[in-house]
């Protein structure tokens, strides 16, 4: 089967936080609804229209000129489409 580049996407997201969580981390990543322009925040800054890689919050960051705890589990919250913390 082969993927639209919309579902390519949302499968790398999924596959990227069950890869960098910590092993102490209970979330079931496999049950998040992900898709593509996911509403995500981060240090309480919303990071809508914006790339949603979870490891790239370090160009955010840089993008916004201030300085954050960049450890990529750290206060990092999705949405789902009726703005509920998935």
């Amino acid at each position: 089967m082969q993927l639209t580049y919309g579902q390519y996407l949302i499968e790398k997201n999924r596959e990227q936080a069950i890869r960098t969580s910590p092993s102490d981390d209970d979330t079931n990543y496999e049950k998040i609804n992900w898709y593509n322009d996911m509403k995500t925040s981060f240090a309480n800054k919303e990071l809508a229209d914006l790339v949603k890689g979870i490891c790239n919050f370090v160009s955010f960051v840089r993008w916004e000129l201030e300085m954050h705890n960049c450890h990529p589990y750290w206060e990092i919250a999705y949405y789902d489409d009726e703005d509920n913390v998935a």
